[in-house]
């Protein structure tokens, strides 16, 4: 299939699928003056935004896909690479939660904080809470 009905099944952009094949996470095959994507394509792309949304950056997922390029897909040496880039994702999720949570924490002390001077404040504007 040509890049339009591509960017259609994968619900992106051409922009997206361009950007990507500079990263040579896309490599459609040529065909005269065009480019023809097929369900290999089709799959890469799925993978891409999989890894995406674990938080995965563009970067991460090129070496990935290097060596999957390399070694073959469901080879030792790609399963350890994926491994090791969601452990060093999840480790990275796992600060950014404590970090969330501490912000929550803080904002919700200060809103008791508030809303005990409000309740003090004999000129308190009861009517905007």
């Amino acid at each position: 299939m040509r890049i339009g009905a591509f960017i259609v099944q994968c619900e992106t952009t051409k922009d997206t699928v361009r950007h990507y094949e500079q990263l040579n996470l896309i490599r459609p095959h040529k065909s005269g003056a065009y480019k023809e994507y097929g369900e290999k394509e089709l799959e890469d792309f799925q993978a891409i935004k999989e890894m995406q949304g674990f938080g995965l950056s563009l970067s991460q997922i090129q070496q990935i896909f290097c060596v999957k390029t390399n070694s073959g897909c469901g080879s030792p040496r790609l399963i350890q690479s994926v491994l090791k880039a969601l452990k060093k994702q999840s480790a990275a999720l796992a600060v950014e939660e404590q970090s969330i949570k501490h912000k929550r924490m803080r904002t919700e002390q200060l809103i008791k904080e508030l809303e005990l001077i409000q309740e003090l404040s004999p000129n308190a504007d009861r009517e905007h809470s």
